[in-house]
């Protein structure tokens, strides 16, 4: 009878443990709005929930890098792998734009010197889709922190492509520490 009761004991101990146990880095949940530099990112793509992740001999990783001279310039990149035949990469950038902790951006068109923009690209099998965001469409970023370490913020934007196709980023954010 005492065995029964240790046995017992011991089965809902480890079921009370197993059912109190918080995932963490779950690929279907967004990471957590933070400013610690835990080098998080994640947002929903057209409502899918989308969080870097590629293969180990991978030449490209979720990075961030933000100089303030003798150019103002931000790179944000995050991948991820599909499959081995697809990938998808958002790029947050700016150049000739200095930055501030707090402000608000509205997001322009690509490769465009003094306004923050953003970049959707999917490849498949080498053919490579790119989706710009546009002053002509929603389109924000927010810093909520940046330091000489760290660059946190959110953002959330629509984009299109050449052929006319558009895709909604939303619920972005990042916390990373600065190469």
């Amino acid at each position: 009878m005492l065995l029964k009761k240790i046995i017992l004991l011991c089965t809902l101990s480890v079921l009370t443990l197993i059912l109190s146990c918080k995932k963490s880095n779950r690929p279907d949940q967004l990471p957590e709005v933070s400013t610690e530099g835990k080098n998080t990112f994640g947002c929903l793509i057209d409502g899918k929930v989308f969080v870097p992740k590629v293969r180990f001999n991978s030449p490209l990783s979720l990075s961030a890098y933000y100089a303030g001279v003798p150019v103002p310039q931000l790179s944000i990149t995050a991948p991820r792998d599909e499959s081995e035949r697809s990938r998808i990469t958002l790029y947050l950038q700016s150049q000739g734009i200095l930055l501030s902790e707090g402000a608000t951006y509205r997001l322009g068109s690509p490769g465009t010197t003094g306004v923050v923009y953003a970049k959707y690209v999917h490849t498949v099998d080498l053919e490579r889709i790119s989706y710009g965001s546009s002053p002509d469409l929603n389109g924000e970023l927010h810093i909520l922190k940046l330091t000489s370490k760290i660059i946190s913020g959110t953002f959330s934007y629509d984009a299109v492509s050449s052929e006319g196709k558009k895709v909604e980023v939303r619920n972005g954010r990042f916390d990373l520490s600065l190469n």
